[in-house]
């Protein structure tokens, strides 16, 4: 069983200060290419991404990687090689991908770095993902995001693991939208943000499952901050004037559901 815990929260603060969005990523021109600096031709810009544990290695910040596990290409998904995908996916979106194997990504991951270029130091941060499972394989695989600020430790975002199903099922790609706060303090001005998403076996036996992030946002507020809204047209952010919601469960939408 497909196990879910998240909350979803927001910056809410009377007006004066100022908030700002640090990270706001879509995947549509993304291919799979590999990773290069600046992020040309449907790559990933490696000053921001760096990969841990595939077989080809693991990359650097600036580095160039445009083969092999990093350049698997675009997929509809249902495949077995091990490595990075640009998956197709519902609604005509697209996804950067992970297909685990026995030596990619088990244990492995995917490392987002950001500066806070805003001019304030940073409270109250906030991140949003659109994450889409295809469970198409016998094993259960772990997922969990944790972040770090400067050169502090990994720490974990509180109820935001998600396990897939072990056993596979016919259903397709399935999205979670995650809305969660960042277990960290004040983040300086000129600070480097870190985000992972880690991913190991958690139960079962044989293929893994296949993983894909289609958006990314990551915003934070200075003093008294006015509110930011990341997500539309359907929030995961609720907007009531003057508190700070705890305890909206994570929502899952399947993907041939009806739109709201």
């Amino acid at each position: 069983m497909l196990r879910l815990t998240l909350m979803a929260m927001l910056i809410l603060a009377p007006p004066g200060g100022s908030a700002a969005l640090l990270v706001d990523e879509t995947f549509a021109g993304y291919t799979a290419a590999g990773l290069a600096p600046g992020g040309p031709a449907g790559t990933l810009d490696s000053l921001m991404w760096c990969v841990i544990g595939a077989s080809d290695g693991d990359t650097v910040s600036g580095a160039t990687a445009t083969s092999g596990d990093f350049a698997r290409g675009q997929s509809a998904g249902g495949e077995r090689s091990g490595g990075l995908y640009a998956f197709t996916l519902p609604g005509d979106r697209r996804g950067l991908g992970v297909q685990a194997t026995g030596s990619d990504f088990t244990p492995g991951a995917l490392i987002r770095r950001t500066l806070n270029l805003s001019g304030d130091a940073l409270d109250s941060l906030l991140l949003e993902a659109e994450l889409w499972v295809l469970n198409d394989g016998a094993r259960s695989t772990r997922i969990t995001l944790d972040a770090a600020s400067g050169g502090g430790p990994w720490q974990p975002l509180p109820d935001a693991t998600l396990f897939t199903a072990q056993h596979a099922d016919t259903l397709g790609w399935q999205r979670f939208d995650i809305a969660a706060r960042l277990p960290l303090p004040v983040l300086s001005s000129g600070a480097a943000l870190t985000l992972r998403i880690g991913f190991d076996d958690a139960a079962g036996s044989g293929a893994r499952d296949e993983f894909a992030l289609a958006a990314l946002r990551v915003a934070g507020s200075a003093g008294t901050a006015s509110p930011i809204a990341l997500a539309a047209p359907a929030p995961a952010w609720l907007l009531l004037p003057g508190t700070l919601l705890l305890g909206q469960r994570l929502r899952r939408r399947n993907a041939t559901a009806r739109p709201r």
